[in-house]
């Protein structure tokens, strides 16, 4: 009996003793995820037992919600509200007028994530040009692309990237506002974040309150090598990023739409962050990749094509982000393969994520396409 009781204690005093901590990994810069380096190998899907959640389609044609286009959902919670801004597809978008006609920013929330969940459509509350006179000459006529939305001192910021024209330069605004169904309520905070020439923004606050802001370069004017992940500590004031210009991470280019977030592991502690892009070449691959890594900007990131997140697919589903509500964490997405869209007119779906022992991601299927469509640009 003793014997016994001896070996069990000294069995659970080794495996304590064995784990890393997470102060001590995430203080070094060069610690990336790899399926190697992870912080398991058992490759069992953490899947919870639990009632089923609502999944694809958010918004629908002909229901008794009112409907829109709406792409490049940027989700986050909000005191147990999830929101969901979005860039807005006119219904009368087409091969001609592609995205030269996005101009405003729409919202969709909602308190539950049951399958019986009917979400607010509460409409476009944001276009800059109309609603920022001593700038409409800057906003007038320009494309209104994927939106970053962050929660901060009780104010919600949005970042709106936007461009002079199809190929030009990217430029970064940004307002807030402390009720973001109010269109009305909404203050700009700077026009262009002067310091921040980067496409598909995305902002983050990790555990220890930081704020941190990503996109991608996309012209060889701004970025010599082109598609780079972009990342940078963004000042208290939201409009300015701490250092003289982003830090371009090495070793990895995505083709656009980056998103990060960050996940503490159940067992370890350890917070790793996720790097979600688009990832397109030109021999047919077309698919969502992730990075892994317990560095929020590092200096490289392993795996120069990433971890597989979806299927290849001709112009997959894409634009993804990642909120975590209620235990479970769910990819927001948009496609044109679905309320008879097409590449210019999407619809904002969702689907939830499931991680495996290691910290990966287990593959995904969008509900919201069908391989053998065109479907929408990412």
């Amino acid at each position: 009996m003793l014997l016994v009781l001896f070996v069990v204690v000294a069995t659970v005093t080794s495996t304590a003793s064995a784990s890393p901590s997470s102060s001590s990994l995430r203080n070094s810069n060069a610690y990336n995820i790899t399926a190697e380096s992870s912080p398991s190998r058992n490759n069992t899907p953490q899947i919870p037992r639990s009632r089923p959640t609502f999944k694809g389609l958010i918004l629908k044609r002909f229901s008794s919600v009112p409907f829109g286009y709406l792409a490049d959902p940027n989700a986050l919670v909000v005191n147990g509200t999830i929101y969901v801004f979005c860039s807005t597809d006119p219904p009368t978008a087409n091969l001609l007028t592609r995205y030269t006609t996005m101009r405003e920013y729409s919202l969709l929330t909602t308190t539950s994530m049951a399958t019986d969940t009917v979400w607010v459509n509460h409409g476009v509350i944001l276009n800059p040009a109309q609603q920022f006179p001593n700038q409409t000459r800057l906003f007038a006529r320009k494309l209104m692309f994927a939106p970053a939305a962050v929660y901060k001192d009780g104010w919600f910021y949005l970042y709106f990237p936007f461009l002079r024209y199809q190929d030009g330069p990217s430029q970064v605004g940004v307002a807030r506002s402390r009720n973001p169904t109010v269109r009305s309520s909404w203050e700009l905070v700077a026009p262009v974040m002067s310091q921040v020439p980067m496409f598909d923004p995305s902002v983050m606050i990790d555990p220890d309150g930081r704020l941190f802001i990503y996109g991608n370069s996309r012209l060889k004017s701004e970025d010599p090598l082109n598609h780079r992940i972009l990342g940078a500590r963004l000042n208290d004031n939201m409009k300015h990023i701490v250092g003289e210009q982003p830090h371009y991470i090495r070793d990895v280019w995505v083709t656009e739409a980056v998103f990060v977030f960050w996940r503490k592991h159940p067992t370890t502690g350890i917070v790793l962050y996720y790097f979600v892009a688009r990832w397109k070449t030109a021999w047919g691959d077309d698919s969502l990749r992730y990075w892994m890594s317990t560095d929020p900007v590092p200096w490289r990131l392993q795996r120069s094509k990433g971890f597989r997140l979806s299927p290849n697919q001709y112009d997959a589903p894409a634009h993804a982000s990642v909120i975590e509500f209620e235990g479970k964490h769910f990819m927001f997405y948009h496609s044109g393969q679905v309320n008879s869209g097409n590449p210019w007119k999407r619809s904002t779906c969702v689907d939830e994520l499931k991680f495996l022992d290691n910290g990966r991601i287990v593959p995904i299927s969008f509900t919201c396409a069908y391989s053998s469509a065109r479907g929408a640009r990412g």
